[in-house]
C-alpha cells in the first residue's frame, strides 16, 4: 500500500485554494449554462416570431377583406401592401414579399441592414428561400432564421412569395452582454470568496496554531505542560487526545528512566565489589597476572557500557544539552588535551577552521571521545590518527564538523548506517562496537546535526557535525 505523501503547501493555502477552485468551477458552470440558455432562447424566440408573422399573414390571406372593396383580396399585391402597412417589425425582423413581376415589397426593423447590406437585394440569399419552407442561413449581416409562404392568386396560380426573416445577431449580442456582466460579477464574487475563505480558514486553524505553540513549549521548556482545551468540538477532542498521549509518554519515559537508574545501580554494585575483590588478589604467575588484567578490562568495559546507557537514556529527555557559544579553537584545545588520554596513538591535527556554534561542549567532547576510542580499537600503538575541526555546508546550512581519520582496515559503507546502532558489530564482525557510536548519534541528533562515516582507506573517517552560527 502506498503511503500518503505530505504537502509543502500550508493548510490555510490549501483550504483557500480548494474553496476558490470550487467557487470558480461553480461560477464557470453558471456562466456557461446561462450563455447556452440565453442563446437557446434567442433561437426559440426567433423561430416563434417567424411562425407568428407567417400565421398572421395566412389568417389575413384567408379571412381578410380589401378595405377598398370590402371583398376578398383580388391580388397578392393588395394583400401584401395591407399586411406590411399594419406591421411594426421588432429589432432584427425583416418582412419581404417578392411578386411575379419582380416587385419587392418590404418592411424592416432596426438592425437588419449592416454596412449597407440588404437581405432583400441579395439574390443568393433570396434564392435559398426557394429551397424549403424555412431554414437558417449566414449573411454578411449575421445569422438569419427565416420562413416563407407562397402567394397564389384567385385562380390558384403562384403569385410570388412572402418571407419573414429574423436577424439573431442583435439578440445574441444582448445575451453576450448579459454573460459579460455575469462574468464581471463572478470576478467580484471570486475575489470576495478568496478573502472570506482566507479569513475563515485562519479562524478555523487558529486553535491548531495555538496547539502547535503549546506543543513547542512542551518540547522546549516544560515536559509537564499540556495543551489548553477550549469548548467541546473536534479540536477540543484532539487536544484531549494529545494530552492523554503526552501523559502516557511522560509516564513511559519516567518508567524507563527509573528502570535504567535502578538497573545501573544494581549493576554498578556487583562491578564495584568485583573490582574491590580483584584488587586484593595477588597474582603469582604471569598467567594469573594476565587473567587479573583481563577481568579488570572486562569490568572497565561494563562500567563504560553503563555510562553509555545512562547517556542514551538522558539524550531523549529535555535538558540533555547545556548549550553555549563555543568556538572551534576551544574545541581544538580540548581535543589536544583529551585525545592523548584515550590511547597511545599519534594524534595529528590537520586543520582548524574559524567557526563557532551553540552547543554543549561536554557532550560534544564525549561524542568525539567515543569516535577516538573506536579509532583506537582499530589501530595499534603509535599509529597515526588525524583529526580536524572544519566548517562545512550541508543542504545550504553551515555546520561545525569534527572528524577523525584512522589507518585501520576501513569500513564497508553498505553497513555504515548499522555502525551507529546500539550494540552493533563492524562489517566483518571482528569487533563489538557496543554503544559508543550510538552515543555519537544521540549527541548529534540532540544538537540537530548528524553523525557520519566515510571510507578513507586505508582507514576510515568518522565524525559529527552540528549546525554552526550564521555569523560564523
Amino acid at each position: 500500500m502506498t503511503e500518503p505523501r505530505g504537502s509543502r503547501v500550508p493548510v490555510r493555502w490549501r483550504i483557500v485554494g480548494w474553496l476558490v477552485l470550487t467557487t470558480l468551477v461553480g461560477l464557470v458552470a453558471v456562466a456557461t449554462t446561462v450563455s447556452a440558455t440565453l442563446r437557446a432562447e434567442v433561437a426559440e424566440d426567433a423561430n416563434a416570431d417567424v411562425t407568428q408573422e407567417l400565421e398572421e399573414f395566412r389568417d389575413l390571406a384567408r379571412d381578410g377583406r380589401d378595405p377598398r372593396t370590402a371583398e376578398p383580396f383580388g391580388s397578392s399585391r393588395a394583400l401584401v401592401e395591407l399586411f406590411l402597412s399594419r406591421q411594426r417589425p421588432a429589432e432584427g425582423e425583416y418582412l419581404i414579399a417578392q411578386l411575379p413581376d419582380g416587385t419587392v415589397l418590404k418592411n424592416r426593423g432596426p438592425g437588419t441592414v449592416v454596412d449597407g447590406y440588404d437581405l432583400a437585394e441579395d439574390p443568393d440569399a433570396m434564392a435559398r428561400t426557394l429551397q424549403g419552407p424555412s431554414g437558417i442561413m449566414e449573411t454578411p449581416a449575421g445569422a438569419v432564421r427565416w420562413g416563407k409562404v407562397d402567394l397564389v392568386d384567385g385562380s390558384g396560380q403562384a403569385a410570388g412569395r412572402f418571407v419573414v426573416a429574423i436577424f439573431v445577431d442583435p439578440a445574441e449580442q444582448a445575451a453576450d452582454r448579459v454573460v459579460r456582466l455575469l462574468g464581471g460579477v463572478s470576478v467580484v464574487v471570486l475575489v470576495l470568496a478568496s478573502l472570506v475563505s482566507w479569513v475563515v480558514a485562519g479562524r478555523i486553524l487558529r486553535p491548531l496554531r495555538l496547539m502547535q505553540r503549546d506543543a513547542q513549549r512542551i518540547t522546549e521548556d516544560d515536559p509537564g505542560r499540556r495543551l489548553e482545551v477550549h469548548g467541546e468540538d473536534d479540536l477540543a477532542d484532539l487536544a484531549r487526545t494529545i494530552n492523554g498521549l503526552l501523559d502516557r509518554l511522560e509516564n513511559a519515559i519516567a518508567t524507563e528512566q527509573r528502570f535504567v537508574d535502578g538497573a545501573g545501580f544494581e549493576l554498578r554494585e556487583p562491578i564495584t565489589r568485583s573490582r574491590r575483590e580483584l584488587s586484593r588478589v595477588q597474582p603469582r604467575t604471569e598467567e594469573e597476572r594476565a587473567a587479573v588484567a583481563a577481568v579488570a578490562h572486562h569490568l572497565e568495559g561494563m562500567e563504560e557500557v553503563l555510562a553509555d546507557l545512562r547517556t542514551l537514556a538522558r539524550a531523549e529527555r529535555p535538558g540533555f544539552l547545556a548549550r553555549r557559544t563555543v568556538t572551534s579553537g576551544e574545541i581544538a584545545d580540548a581535543l589536544r588535551q583529551e585525545l592523548p588520554r584515550v590511547a597511545d596513538r599519534a594524534w595529528v591535527c590537520t586543520g582548524v577552521d574559524d567557526v563557532s556554534a551553540d552547543l554543549d561542549p561536554a557532550r560534544l567532547l564525549l561524542a568525539v571521545r567515543q569516535i577516538a576510542e573506536n579509532a583506537a580499537d582499530h589501530t595499534t600503538a603509535g599509529d597515526r590518527v588525524e583529526w580536524s575541526v572544519r566548517r562545512t555546508e550541508q543542504d545550504g546550512t553551515a555546520h561545525l564538523e569534527v572528524a577523525l581519520r584512522d589507518v585501520g582496515p576501513g569500513v564497508d559503507l553498505e553497513h555504515a548506517e548499522r555502525l551507529f546502532s546500539r550494540f552493533a558489530h563492524d562489517d566483518d564482525d571482528r569487533t563489538r562496537l557496543g554503544l559508543g557510536l550510538a552515543v555519537v548519534r544521540a549527541v548529534a541528533d540532540a544538537h540537530g546535526g548528524s553523525a557520519f562515516v566515510a571510507d578513507g582507506r586505508p582507514g576510515a573517517v568518522f565524525g559529527i557535525a552540528v549546525p554552526a552560527k550564521e555569523d560564523a
